[in-house]
């Protein structure tokens, strides 16, 4: 029964949310959370990045390009807050 519960509810949860969840609100690990959330905004920043340099199709160039304001502002916000943390 267990396993067939586990096995469910596994599915049911983004590991986005539950990082931040527990980042935010578990003092003891909130460290570590944090900096796992700013390694996965560290990923996305340089796969916008290349998307907006390196990809041959123009579409894609435009909308990396046009979101990469957005998604520099979120990874620098996530960078300030885990140094703010840290210190």
């Amino acid at each position: 029964m267990v396993m067939i519960f586990f096995g469910d509810a596994s599915g049911k949860y983004r590991v986005v949310d539950a990082r931040a969840t527990r980042g935010f609100d578990y003092p003891p690990r909130s460290n570590y959370f944090v900096a796992e959330l700013e390694q996965f905004e560290d990923r996305i920043l340089h796969a916008f990045q290349h998307a907006a340099q390196k990809s041959e199709d123009a579409g894609v160039r435009t909308i990396a390009q046009r979101y990469m304001p957005e998604v520099s502002r979120d990874h620098a916000q996530m960078r300030d807050l885990k140094h703010a943390k840290a210190a």
